[in-house]
């Protein structure tokens, strides 16, 4: 199971950002975003309210979103670099 507080903030990120990418069809945002909390048992009623929270960080507004990107990319550089040998 996901750490309630630290691992929501993750899933709005990247709940978020699938919805805005206009990918994934869902009626609304807040309906994507209950399916969304849903299939990682979370709820995500006020995932408005946490959304407000990531913005007004101080430092970067998508720490997670960031970290899953730097992870792909190693992933993808050591698949590359295994190819070439």
């Amino acid at each position: 199971m996901i750490k309630h507080d630290v691992h929501k903030y993750g899933l709005v990120e990247v709940g978020v950002a699938l919805y805005e990418t206009g990918k994934i069809f869902s009626p609304s945002r807040m309906a994507f975003m209950k399916q969304w909390g849903d299939f990682f048992g979370v709820t995500m009623h006020d995932y408005e309210q946490t959304l407000s929270k990531l913005i007004g960080r101080k430092s970067t507004n998508t720490p997670f979103l960031e970290d899953l990107i730097g992870c792909f990319e190693e992933s993808a550089n050591r698949k590359l670099c295994k190819r070439d040998r």
